[in-house]
Order: structure tokens, then C-alpha cells, then sequence
């Protein structure tokens, strides 16, 4: 079973067929789509790519977030809806894969540099993860989290030069409360655990300097992931800012 995280840039709206080619060449079984944020296009990449879908619009703003699955979406909350504090969208779905119920969580976080945005980011994580009957059930956390890992160090010098600018001006930019709260937690970067080492960037396409993009298994998951990568093939370098990332679990999926 693969499972794909893809921030696919405001929308996709007019690079909708070389994401689609992206997402086809990836051969993801359930993928999450960030920056979901037209309905139509959507359900144009789950037709393309033979999926059932769901989207989650947020409340509070533009960016909505979406599954698509190769198996049915039994139950899906918009937890935008129940945690309007939310500055982005965010939705926790069950699919009925051929290894059992599998729970999704699509997370987009605030964006931003620094202590301040950091606590933001880690306040939209504990209301995301706080909805009833996560401990125990197979759950995997996904999307663009807009954090940094203790785990994979930001390269100033690839970066954009405005923000090259800013870190050697402004030092402690770089925080990671948000993903040593998953760690800590007992989440599993999928990337870390079962990727390459070092593990590729995923953020910019342009000036690929940091990664700001993860799939995390919880303990009753992580036993299962069997591989993981980031697709820097094909199209993706050219249809959105964001590279997409991909785990792989043993026990179901094709050929998988």
C-alpha cells in the first residue's frame, strides 16, 4: 500500500494533467492533496487517477486539503469545521483497505518562520490530533505541516536569496517543537525511518532547501512501513513549489 502526501500549489488550476501524470507515475493507493482548493479539480485528478475522493474546505480561508483512494472513504470529517480555529483546512477519513480500516489525518499548518508561528503550527497540531478514538487505530498523519525536523537540517545556501537573507540575519528562525511533539508522541517520520538517507528536500522545486512535507505512522502503524521517497521525476519539478513524498506499508495494495 503506498500512500502519497502532495502540496500540488493553489489548486493545480492549469497544471492539472502534469499532476495527474505526476500522480499516476507515483501509483499511490491513497493520497492526500494539500492546497486542494477547487472542488472541480479535485474531482478532475480523482477521474484521471480512478480514485474515490473527499475534500475538506476550510472555514477560515482558501486552502482546503483532499484524499483521493484507491478504496472506499467509509467516514470523513472536516476537522476545519469542528475546530474553526484552524488557520487551514484539515480532515481525518477511514478508508476500508484490503488490510483492515486505515485512518488518515491531511494536516496543512501555518505557514511561517520563527518561535512565534512555530507555536501556532503546534496548537493546530494538538487540536488536530485532540478528535475522539485515535489511540489504537492504524493512522497515518500527512500533508505540508510547514515544520522543520531535528532530523533533516535546512540548507541556507540553497535557498531562495531572500530567505538565505533572513536566516543569516535572524538567528533561531529554525524551530522543531512541532515535530519532536509527533516524535515524542510516538509518531514515525516515514521519511526517516524507511526513506534515503539523506533524505531529499521537498521544498522549494525552485530552491529545494528544506522539507516541510510528512507522512507519520503511529505506533499501531509504523511496524508496517516498508520504504519511502520523494518523486523528483517527470513533471514534478515543473507543477507545483512543493515535491510530492510517498511511504510504502506491507500487508495490502498492489503489487505492494
Amino acid at each position: 500500500m503506498r500512500i502519497v502526501a502532495y502540496n500540488i500549489l493553489c489548486g493545480g488550476m492549469g497544471r492539472l494533467d502534469p499532476i495527474a501524470e505526476t500522480l499516476l507515475d507515483i501509483d499511490g493507493d491513497i493520497t492526500a492533496l494539500i492546497e486542494a482548493n477547487d472542488p472541480n479539480a479535485v474531482a478532475y485528478l480523482a477521474k484521471r487517477t480512478g480514485a474515490h475522493h473527499a475534500l475538506a474546505e476550510s472555514p477560515s480561508g482558501p486552502f482546503h486539503v483532499a484524499l483521493l483512494s484507491r478504496w472506499p472513504i467509509v467516514e470523513m470529517i472536516n476537522l476545519g469545521v469542528r475546530r474553526p480555529q484552524l488557520s487551514r483546512a484539515a480532515l481525518a477519513a477511514i478508508v476500508d483497505t484490503p488490510a483492515g480500516p486505515l485512518r488518515v489525518i491531511v494536516a496543512h499548518l501555518i505557514s511561517g518562520l520563527g518561535a512565534e508561528l512555530e507555536a501556532v503550527r503546534l496548537a493546530e497540531l494538538r487540536d488536530i490530533l485532540a478528535h475522539d478514538g485515535l489511540d489504537g487505530v492504524p493512522t497515518a498523519l500527512v500533508g505540508d505541516l510547514n515544520a522543520n525536523s531535528p532530523d533533516h537540517p535546512v540548507d541556507p545556501d540553497a535557498a531562495e536569496p531572500a530567505v538565505r537573507r533572513r536566516l543569516a540575519a535572524e538567528p533561531g528562525l529554525i524551530c522543531h517543537d512541532v515535530v519532536e511533539h509527533l516524535q515524542a508522541g510516538g509518531w514515525t517520520d516515514a521519511l526517516v525511518a524507511a526513506g534515503p538517507d539523506p533524505v531529499p528536500h521537498t521544498f522549494s522545486t525552485g530552491f529545494p532547501s528544506t522539507r516541510l512535507d510528512y507522512i507519520f505512522a503511529n505506533p499501531a502503524l509504523a511496524d508496517r512501513l516498508s520504504g519511502a521517497g520523494v518523486e523528483r521525476n517527470g513533471f514534478a519539478p515543473y507543477c507545483s513549489d512543493h515535491f510530492p513524498i510517498w511511504a510504502d506499508l506491507a500487508g495490502a495494495g498492489p503489487g505492494r
